[in-house]
């Protein structure tokens, strides 16, 4: 069962890796918000639907209702948006390594929050990131050679 869940682990990892490009080849065709648009539609019935079949899906009350549309536009569409917005700006390299920079930010809050922030947390945050900016930039900066995508805004 763990090699199920290492090989798991891997795939999203190099599914979530790649996203970046296939952003950037998708933002050659659509605008931003429709490729966030039709990124949605299409994989929220996916979604429900594994939920629904592994016995894991619970009737919503509806109180909640009104606050699960306010987290769904804030933490995920605006969230995609703004990215997919960016990448029309910058190299999938420089996207995945500002997003990945998140590691840093939740940290530093959570600390603000009172969550204990050990030497080895700290090292742990340091070292990933620097990991990384040297997978994703292979050692070479593409600031340099980030073009705006003409077109698409």
């Amino acid at each position: 069962m763990q090699t199920l869940h290492a090989l798991l682990l891997l795939v999203t990892m190099v599914v979530r890796a790649g996203s970046f490009t296939f952003i950037k080849i998708g933002l050659r065709e659509l605008g931003p918000y429709n490729l966030a648009f039709y990124r949605f539609i299409l994989a929220s019935p996916v979604l429900v639907l594994l939920t629904y079949f592994r016995g894991k899906l619970k009737p919503i009350d509806r109180r909640d209702i009104p606050l699960i549309v306010i987290l769904a536009l804030t933490g995920v569409t605006l969230l995609y948006v703004v990215q997919f917005l960016a990448l029309t700006y910058t190299t999938a390299t420089n996207a995945s390594i500002l997003i990945n920079a998140a590691v840093i930010f939740v940290a530093s809050i959570s600390f603000l929050y009172g969550e204990r922030f050990t030497k080895t947390k700290a090292i742990g945050v340091v070292l990933s990131f620097i990991g990384v900016i040297m997978i994703v930039s292979k050692g070479v900066s593409s600031s340099s050679r980030a073009k705006p995508l003409s077109g698409t805004c």
